[in-house]
């Protein structure tokens, strides 16, 4: 699993892995403490998801 970067919003930290195509996110408001765990099946579910909550900017890191 490799670690792809950090995403802030509203007091979250969202910290973001890629895995043989699947994108792993974990939520957590302290930095310590895993609040949820999502995961998107492919890139594209990935994507779908996080344009709605962040602009295209923040997002390009991760999809590198």
């Amino acid at each position: 699993m490799t670690f792809k970067g950090y995403l802030e919003k509203n007091g979250y930290i969202i910290r973001v892995w890629h895995n043989d195509g699947c994108y792993e996110m974990e939520y957590s408001d302290d930095g310590f403490r895993t609040k949820q765990v999502k995961v998107y099946g492919s890139r594209y579910a990935f994507l779908e998801a996080m344009e709605l909550r962040f602009v295209p900017d923040e997002l390009k890191h991760l999809l590198s």
